[in-house]
């Protein structure tokens, strides 16, 4: 091979290798800019979004606590009730004198407003 010819594939070699570390510049530098931001935006938007998950399960959390408060509410005033026609000689889901339901009714809106006042949002 001639010299000039050697100087010519060394030219060419030396572009590409220009050529290579302009595109790798670019790679770098569009890489520091653009996908590190937008995967540190992504993070933090996915940070909210579990954010607002947890949130919510805890709110449904505490609504079930109070649906069971008031069921258990509920279930008191039934068994009172129950017991109360008991006490009177009545069966079961009896018809109680007007005072006495009148009393069981209060403290079953007594219970409920406990709960409320416990498991309020």
């Amino acid at each position: 091979m001639e010299k000039k010819e050697k100087r010519d594939v060394l030219k060419i070699i030396a572009q590409v290798v220009i050529v290579i570390g302009v595109v790798f510049l670019c790679w770098v530098v569009y890489q520091s800019m653009i996908v590190v931001p937008q995967n540190k935006i992504d993070s933090q938007e996915r940070q909210q979004v579990l954010e607002i998950q947890a949130e919510r399960l805890q709110e449904i959390a505490k609504k079930s606590e109070y649906d069971e408060c008031i069921r258990g509410a509920y279930s008191m005033y039934s068994e009172d009730w129950d017991s109360t026609c008991g006490v009177e000689g009545l069966e079961s889901e009896c018809t109680l004198p007007n005072w006495r339901a009148i009393a069981l009714g209060e403290s079953r809106k007594n219970n409920e407003s406990d709960c409320l006042a416990i498991y309020k949002r």
